[in-house]
């Protein structure tokens, strides 16, 4: 089984278990060594420059008044940088993480109040806590964490990568979300590969606009 054949698998059971673990099963079986993994998977099929509105408005929503309507500063999967952020029931800014990757649907980005995002932790040390979770995250193994590669910030390359924490919810208000720095976004076979993660925990996504936008 090819990943081409993976991804299709996970659209057309809309990011269901069975796609996951065939997922998991072929990352496996491909790459015997974690570090293959990173560099042959994980930093070839995951990340792309930031996607714009101005971009790919045209591609995505056929008449003017859907493209402004839907006019964005960032989309699901994206990674920002911030530190606006606020723990759910918090009033305070949260200044732990200054990394998020946005777990709310594309839609609800452009039109709640609130958006949900989810810590990106950093892993520089193999024989930590954070290692494990990171490898667990790459394998697809952790139905709360999600890998990432190092080359996601310029600013700062760890030694293996990072991973998104979904354990605990937090929140970029609409007011602050204009302030968040665009890093990266997720190519569609990463899209595909974080809904999968995350479809249990919201699992609202249009399909075809995802699609249109990465592609």
């Amino acid at each position: 089984m090819s990943l081409v054949t993976i991804i299709k698998q996970l659209e057309e059971t809309a990011h269901g278990v069975a796609g996951v673990v065939a997922l998991s099963a072929f990352i496996k079986k491909t790459y015997k060594k974690t570090e293959d993994a990173i560099s042959l998977f994980l930093e070839k099929e995951f990340m792309i420059d930031p996607l714009q509105w101005e971009t790919i408005k045209g591609k995505v929503w056929e008449t003017a008044a859907l493209q402004d309507s839907n006019k964005f500063h960032f989309l699901q999967g994206d990674l920002i940088s911030t530190t606006l952020v606020k723990r759910l029931g918090a009033a305070e800014s949260n200044q732990e993480y200054n990394l998020w990757i946005v777990k709310s649907p594309s839609c609800d980005c452009v039109r709640s109040p609130y958006i949900q995002v989810a810590p990106v932790i950093r892993v520089d040390d193999k024989g930590g806590d954070n290692y494990n979770r990171f490898k667990s995250a790459l394998f697809f193994t952790a139905p709360s964490r999600f890998a990432l590669p190092k080359d996601v910030d310029a600013a700062h390359t760890p030694t293996y990568g990072y991973y998104a924490d979904f354990t605990e919810p937090y929140f970029l208000s609409r007011e602050d979300k204009v302030h968040a720095k665009v890093l990266k976004s997720l190519s569609y076979n990463g899209w595909n590969m974080f809904c999968s993660v995350i479809v249990n925990l919201d699992g609202r996504a249009n399909l075809d606009e995802e699609r249109k936008a990465r592609t």
